[in-house]
C-alpha cells in the first residue's frame, strides 16, 4: 500500500523512480503470493501421517502443565482446517505454560453440525475463568 501511495504522490514525475516503485510493488505482490502458497503447504508431518487427534497430543509433553486430551472426529479433517487446529492448540499450550500458572490443561476437539470445536481448559491458573 505504501508502494501504491508513493505512486500516485510521483503523479508520472521522476519516471525513472515511477519505474522503480512499480517494479518493486510487482515484486513485493509477487514475494506476497509466494508467501501464502508457502504457508498453506506448511504443516507438521504428524498431520498426514497420524491425524489431527494425534498431532495436537504430540507437543504436550513439552509443555509444563500436565495435558489431557480428548477427540470426537468423524474422520479426519481437511489439511488447512487441521493446520489451523492444531497451531491453535499448539499456542494455547504454549500461553498456558508461560502465563497461567495451571497444572492440568485438558484440549477438547469436537466435531458436530460441521463444526470443529478446540476448548483448552485449564485447572485455575492465574488467568483461568
Amino acid at each position: 500500500m505504501t508502494l501504491r501511495s508513493i505512486e500516485r504522490r510521483l503523479g508520472g514525475r521522476q519516471p525513472e523512480v515511477q519505474a522503480m516503485v512499480t517494479d518493486a510493488r510487482g515484486n513485493a505482490a509477487a514475494a506476497l503470493a509466494d508467501l501464502r502458497g508457502l504457508v498453506r503447504g506448511v504443516h507438521p508431518p504428524v498431520l498426514a501421517e497420524r491425524g489431527l487427534a494425534d498431532a495436537v497430543r504430540t507437543p504436550a509433553p513439552a509443555h509444563p502443565p500436565a495435558v489431557e486430551g480428548t477427540a470426537d472426529l468423524p474422520g479426519r479433517a481437511e489439511v488447512p482446517a487441521a493446520a489451523c487446529a492444531y497451531f491453535s492448540v499448539s499456542e494455547a499450550l504454549t500461553n498456558t505454560a508461560k502465563y497461567s500458572g495451571a497444572e492440568r490443561v485438558r484440549i477438547r476437539l469436537r466435531h458436530a453440525a460441521g463444526v470443529m470445536r478446540i476448548t483448552v481448559p485449564e485447572d485455575g491458573g492465574r488467568y483461568s475463568r
